[in-house]
């Protein structure tokens, strides 16, 4: 088994080219056709709002102007977390709420590579370097 899936690896992308030609991809937000590997199509991409800075230095909370590199929000600066730092990808708004919580909630696994690529460059700002 495991010699037959080494000798199939270098094929993979032209499998995964021919299903989804004969089974498009779904976006996972509306579930129309999308482009590239399933993962949002245009519509969906730019309804997201994905959290870019200026945001608390602390807890990622989004600020709406620049405070400075290493500003606390209100929260951060009245309670402390017990964490050095967090962040968010995506503000949870009506546009993002589906998507997140059929990912997190109802086993929809289809979209682990769109949500760890993501994660990956998001977090990439922050922690450079694999943990």
């Amino acid at each position: 088994m495991r010699a037959a899936a080494r000798l199939l690896e270098p094929l993979r992308p032209i499998l995964e080219a021919a299903l989804d030609v004969l089974l498009p991809p779904g976006c996972l937000s509306c579930g129309k056709v999308a482009g590239h590997g399933g993962q949002l199509c245009v519509a969906c991409w730019t309804a997201l709002d994905f959290v870019t800075a200026p945001h608390c230095a602390r807890c990622g909370f989004p600020f709406e102007i620049d405070l400075g590199a290493n500003s606390l929000c209100l929260a951060c600066l009245r309670r402390p977390p017990a964490f050095d730092r967090a962040r968010s990808l995506l503000r949870y708004d009506d546009k993002s709420k589906g998507t997140t919580l059929r990912f997190k909630h109802a086993d929809r696994t289809e979209g682990t590579k769109a949500f760890a690529a993501w994660l990956r460059r998001s977090g990439r700002r922050f922690w450079p370097t694999p943990i």
